[in-house]
């Protein structure tokens, strides 16, 4: 299976309000460890995946990010740069939802500029 077609998966499941907790522990343990193996960036499907989990679930993240940094000692900034990552990336997705939601087509035919 494609990466990408594995990570739309992984998407509808974690958007899924019917989703078993037990399931949505595991997707955000093994995607954390994944994230920190790689060193993701805030490009990729894992990081996006994690910013969707910790939109939608951040109690489970928080969680699942806790027990990491009891299970993985050393790996307690790693883990808190992720965390401060997927927040950054969320306040951007929310910001831009806005602005995208408030502009009107007018804006971009209107006659003049202002000031003119």
């Amino acid at each position: 299976m494609e990466q990408s077609a594995a990570f739309s998966i992984l998407s509808a499941l974690v958007s899924s309000s019917n989703l078993p907790n037990v399931v949505l522990k595991s997707i955000t343990t093994h995607s954390i460890d994944a994230a920190l193996e790689t060193n993701s960036l805030p490009t990729t499907n894992l990081h996006r995946l994690l910013a969707s989990l910790q939109q939608r679930h951040p109690n489970v993240v928080e969680n699942m990010s806790r027990l990491s940094i009891d299970e993985n000692e050393g790996q307690e900034e790693a883990i808190e740069q992720l965390l401060l990552s997927l927040s950054v990336v969320g306040k951007i997705s929310a910001i831009l939802a806005y602005l995208f939601s408030h502009i009107s087509t007018e804006n971009f035919t209107s006659e003049g500029n202002p000031g003119d």
